[in-house]
């Protein structure tokens, strides 16, 4: 629904980001990595995937579209949710945690918090064959 942002930051913590853009702040999930090398105050485009479920609706964003689609992967995995999704994007770039999967390492995956062995495991059968 909402694919991008731009717009400045006038926040950021170590979870969220806040987007102002057209005289509303958007307050925009995303791993710590990426919020820690979010310019304050800099002009930004953010990819984003609304998040819905019947109580909340959540705005996750991040600063490369490959970011987003692994995060879009990885929430499609039973038992993955945003929060596991974000601490596996955490655990190193994105190009060497598609790397993990496609290679069938789980012990890379267990770096994040809250992913066990089993997790890790179904993380990496679900999304083998669609990474």
């Amino acid at each position: 629904m909402i694919h991008t942002l731009s717009g400045r930051i006038t926040e950021r913590s170590d979870g969220y980001v806040v987007v102002e853009t057209g005289g509303i702040g958007f307050k925009v999930f995303t791993n710590a990595r990426a919020a820690a090398r979010a310019p304050a105050g800099g002009a930004v485009r953010i990819f984003s995937h609304l998040y819905v479920r019947e109580d909340k609706l959540e705005l996750y964003g991040f600063f490369e579209e490959g970011a987003l689609k692994l995060f879009e992967l990885l929430i499609s995995v039973s038992g993955i949710g945003p929060k596991s999704a974000l601490a596996i994007l955490d655990i190193d770039a994105t190009e060497n945690i598609i790397a993990a999967i496609a290679g069938k390492r789980p012990d890379i995956l267990t770096r994040a918090s809250g992913v066990g062995q089993k997790t890790a495991e179904r993380v990496i059968l679900e999304l083998q064959n669609r990474i």
